[in-house]
């Protein structure tokens, strides 16, 4: 397997070689980006509203009395929401980190294109 050149000259280099050889850069367009964060934004909103919409779950009536039925309601309102609010905020933080890293490409890729 090749080794990646991760460094801006590697970068650099390609946008350079692409320039000469068709006369155009690599560049990421503002309407493309504005259409990026539109919908990553509505997403990730929709992800925050859901897991605030956790916390008003309620315990379901106790319909019978068999303790696998109790243990498996307690189980869904008690430990499951917790749970999924956990994995929710971890997924959210991967998005806002995700969010943060796309920016900065971008950035690099229009610094370099305009070197």
């Amino acid at each position: 397997m090749a080794e990646t050149d991760t460094n801006n000259d590697g970068i650099a280099d390609f946008i350079q070689g692409r320039q000469s050889e068709e006369g155009a850069g690599l560049t990421v367009s503002t309407p493309a980006q504005e259409y990026f964060d539109k919908y990553f934004s509505a997403y990730r909103d929709a992800l925050v509203e859901q897991r605030d919409d956790i916390s008003k779950f309620e315990r379901l009536p106790d319909v019978v009395t068999y303790p696998s039925a109790t243990q498996t309601n307690d189980r869904l309102t008690v430990t499951a929401p917790a749970d999924v609010v956990g994995v929710l905020n971890r997924y959210i933080a991967y998005l806002d980190e995700y969010k943060e890293q796309v920016d900065r490409a971008i950035k690099e890729i229009r610094e370099l294109d305009q070197a």
